[in-house]
């Protein structure tokens, strides 16, 4: 485990295993400190569990139907984990691995070099991300790499928050701000079926900040299939820019979030059956809520959408930040 100290006793811990977030330790309104992701106490529980908790997703974050597609006029076949399609990079993806570290006062370094082939991806892929948590309560994640063949890369996050505190395990109380005017349709596999459905006046709508548990009580017609919010939000702008809040009105911890990237996928948990997590919490559906910066899903299936190729000697950079303060 390796922990970053802010000044006031805040602090985040990561692990090797997955380069995972294992805790993000933040003040609330009264000072009093609250660890603001659901996780596991060892990494067994990590290798036990599905769920992904905190940890870097890669090569390429959501789905990609039929776990395959076609790049420079080749087919590329992947090994499918989630029925036919692959999730979250497949089997022998980012969150599974053992990455190397490096460290400096405030960040954290965690590398890896992912071969040719790998889960059926091409090209050998050099792949860093650093995390830095300052006395601000701001946490930077950067994202680098290099292939030596044309390849698909769409790295993300896959944190649940709960600014609550983990050991709330319930959303009541989370207001959440999106700034987007359109989100994708999903299929029954929640999966894009390249329509955008205008966010306003649906339980979508999170162009202001609204109460993220009125949609699982009184869900969108295409919230059913996946159990709740599992929906690819078509951000506003370009860039590295702000894209939403959340904040807690229980502890009063606030969350504002930047991105270059250009969509946010929201997900509330849905398939999180219930296990001990941290400090002997028992996590269920609906415990936390993920903000993963992404290319939009499937986005090789759909050449209208930003496309997340990496080409052969060209650096890939992206970078997301979550600032916390009070309300």
């Amino acid at each position: 485990m390796i922990r970053i100290d802010a000044k006031d006793g805040s602090y985040l811990q990561l692990l090797e295993y997955g380069a995972a977030i294992q805790k993000l330790v933040i003040p609330d309104r009264d000072g009093r400190h609250l660890d603001v992701v659901l996780g596991y106490d060892t990494v067994s529980d990590y290798q036990q569990y599905d769920g992904y908790f905190g940890a870097v997703i890669g090569r390429c974050a959501n789905r990609i139907r039929n776990a395959s597609f076609i790049l420079g006029g080749k087919q590329i076949q992947l090994i499918a984990n989630e029925g036919k399609n692959s999730l979250h990079g497949g089997m022998h993806s980012f969150d599974a691995k053992i990455w190397s570290v490096s460290r400096s006062d405030q960040s954290v370094c965690f590398q890896l070099c992912s071969p040719d082939g790998e889960a059926g991806y091409p090209g050998n892929l050099e792949f860093s991300v650093r995390y830095t948590f300052n006395n601000s309560h701001q946490l930077i994640i950067e994202y680098e790499a290099v292939s030596d063949q044309d390849t698909l890369l769409n790295p993300t996050n896959h944190a649940y928050f709960n600014l609550s505190g983990h050991q709330y395990n319930r959303l009541d109380g989370h207001l959440v701000e999106v700034l987007a005017e359109t989100v994708l349709e999903n299929d029954e596999e929640t999966l894009p079926t390249g329509k955008q459905i205008p966010v306003s006046s649906t339980v979508y709508d999170f162009r202001t900040p609204a109460a993220l548990a009125a949609g699982l009580v009184q869900p969108h017609s295409n919230m059913l299939a996946c159990k709740g919010y599992d929906h690819n939000y078509c951000l506003n702008g370009s860039g590295f820019r702000r894209i939403g809040s959340a904040a807690s009105e229980i502890s009063g911890i606030s969350m504002q979030i930047f991105s270059s990237m250009p969509g946010l996928q929201l997900y509330t948990g849905n398939n999180i059956t219930p296990r001990r997590g941290k400090d002997g919490i028992e996590y269920h559906q609906y415990s936390g809520v993920c903000f993963e910066t992404q290319y939009f899903p499937d986005a090789i299936h759909h050449p209208q959408f930003l496309q997340p190729i990496l080409t052969a000697g060209k650096r890939f950079y992206s970078r997301t930040e979550y600032h916390f303060s009070p309300l």
